[in-house]
């Protein structure tokens, strides 16, 4: 897979998640990131475009150990 860029979907009330994402990103080389902070209410409603040729890395925060 040839990624050129990097997509960060992340739910991250407390920016905690957003950071962990962002430094997993750094670490690879070369490439655009992107932010899709699904944090905001009126992201609910908005239409997410097909990712291609983009690595996509999905977070969300973690309480009691599990995922809400």
């Amino acid at each position: 897979m040839d990624t050129k860029s990097i997509s960060l979907i992340y739910f991250s009330p407390t920016k905690t998640t957003q950071r962990v994402l962002e430094g997993i990103a750094h670490g690879l080389p070369g490439r655009v990131i992107t932010h899709h902070d699904l944090t905001p209410p009126e992201t609910a409603t908005q239409d997410m475009s097909e990712f291609q040729n983009t690595l996509a890395i999905i977070g969300a925060p973690v309480y009691g150990g599990r995922i809400p």
